[in-house]
């Protein structure tokens, strides 16, 4: 690894995508700890890009980091949630309603099966917090 300044810029040279990801991890989180400083939390925006999988595998693993005031937020379109997928299928003119509800079918499909399932359980527990004496 070798260092070197042009004016503001610092350029990082490294021996492997491991040291890379340290070094930036060790950056961000020192940043994020001057930021929790001053902010009740901070929110950061991160991608599933093989170059960040390595830095945040290496940034999660840092001390003094107080995780319950950072707020992640994820740029890249297949990790959205579906709901935010089903928003995707209207445009600005028109709505493809048979596409849009076959989506929202698949969308629902996880926690109509989990409500088939344990149907019995749920009604159990209603009735028993129901029911007085």
């Amino acid at each position: 690894m070798s260092l070197s300044d042009h004016g503001s810029t610092e350029i990082v040279l490294c021996d492997s995508y491991q040291d890379l990801g340290r070094i930036a991890a060790r950056y961000v989180a020192a940043t994020l700890r001057k930021l929790f400083d001053c902010q009740s939390e901070v929110r950061i925006i991160v991608s599933a890009a093989e170059s960040q999988a390595t830095v945040l595998s290496l940034f999660v693993v840092e001390v003094d980091l107080d995780w319950g005031r950072v707020v992640c937020f994820n740029s890249d379109q297949q990790y959205y949630p579906m709901e935010l997928g089903l928003a995707k299928f209207a445009n600005q003119f028109s709505v493809d309603f048979g596409i849009t509800s076959a989506a929202a079918v698949v969308a629902m499909l996880p926690t109509l099966i989990a409500f088939v399932y344990l149907r019995r359980h749920i009604v159990d527990g209603v009735t028993l917090t129901g029911v007085k004496g």
